[in-house]
């Protein structure tokens, strides 16, 4: 004998009445929660511009504003991408910045000049606008009161909000900022840094500038670049006395000399160096002869001759 067990299962009116009524409630809730935030949005709105229509302090800064103008300074940005992670490594952003600068030391004179001027007439226009914006003289009793919902505090809050909004901030202090970077050739690996200069980081890389150019000029310097190159004069000159002939063989001083004097405004380059031996050379002293007769007349390079 089989016996069939039948289920029978009737859905419960109440609890899919109560899922309705959840859901119901759920939207009414956004829906009041959106009209909340466009009615505030719309107050807000309303106030602001009232207040933009009646605050005389906004109108009087905006006028501030026309009447002053500074000059544009932007962003000094350097870059450098490097070619691998060794130099990467060994970048001198110190060094690059201070080339770059001395590099093109007019136009960072320039900007300095205007950061300057920049600076002197921000002073100005701040005193100014912090005498406008203190609120002494205006009447906010008379402009509220033609207003809704809105009173003296808020009226002042949202004015002081938005005059701040309206301070110009002009550059007033120069700086530099250096990027350097290193991507592997796969893509793989990417390394990046950067350093900020201050106004008187660049001050300071200008007058060392103005001290390598000065020393550049100097004596020193010349003699400097004349000892470096003293092989190379002596080997033109077959490690001879272009004057008497004589050689370290004939047991004296090879020495490298100019031949219009470095205190005459000679400079150390080839063709103004020459070998003279010791007593040649103390001989001459400083003199030089703009007719030629200072000049040499060696075969082995296109100097007039002096002998």
């Amino acid at each position: 004998m089989i016996v069939y067990h039948i289920v029978l299962r009737t859905k419960d009116p109440q609890g899919d009445g109560g899922g309705i009524l959840i859901g119901f409630v759920v939207v009414a809730v956004l829906f009041l929660i959106v009209l909340v935030v466009i009615a505030g949005k719309a107050l807000s709105y309303h106030r602001d511009a009232f207040v933009r229509e009646h605050s005389q302090m906004l109108r009087d800064v905006d006028c501030l504003n026309q009447s002053f103008r500074f000059d544009d300074i932007g962003e000094q940005v350097l870059t450098r991408v490097l070619e691998s992670k060794a130099q990467f490594d060994r970048f001198d952003p110190d060094l690059f910045v201070s080339e770059h600068i001395s590099g093109d030391m007019g136009s960072y004179l320039d900007l300095l000049d205007s950061a300057d001027g920049n600076r002197a007439l921000y002073e100005e226009y701040s005193e100014i606008y912090d005498r406008i914006t203190s609120g002494v003289g205006y009447d906010y009793i008379g402009i509220v009161s033609q207003g809704r919902m809105i009173d003296t505090d808020l009226f002042r809050r949202l004015e002081g909000e938005m005059v701040r909004e309206m301070k110009l901030n002009p550059v007033t202090s120069l700086s530099v900022t250096v990027d350097w970077s290193y991507t592997s050739p796969a893509g793989r690996n990417r390394y990046r840094d950067s350093r900020m200069y201050s106004q008187d980081d660049i001050i300071g890389f200008i007058e060392e500038g103005r001290r390598r150019e000065q020393y550049r000029n100097s004596v020193q310097y010349e003699r400097s670049v004349a000892a470096g190159l003293r092989y190379d004069v002596l080997k033109r000159d077959g490690f001879r006395c272009v004057l008497c002939g004589a050689s370290r063989a004939d047991g004296i001083k090879l020495h490298v000399d100019h031949v219009i004097p470095v205190s005459k405004g000679g400079r150390s380059t080839m063709d103004n160096l020459r070998t003279l031996c010791e007593e040649c050379n103390l001989g001459k002293g400083d003199k030089y002869d703009p007719s030629g007769e200072n000049r040499l007349g060696c075969g082995h390079h296109s100097i007039p001759c002096g002998r």
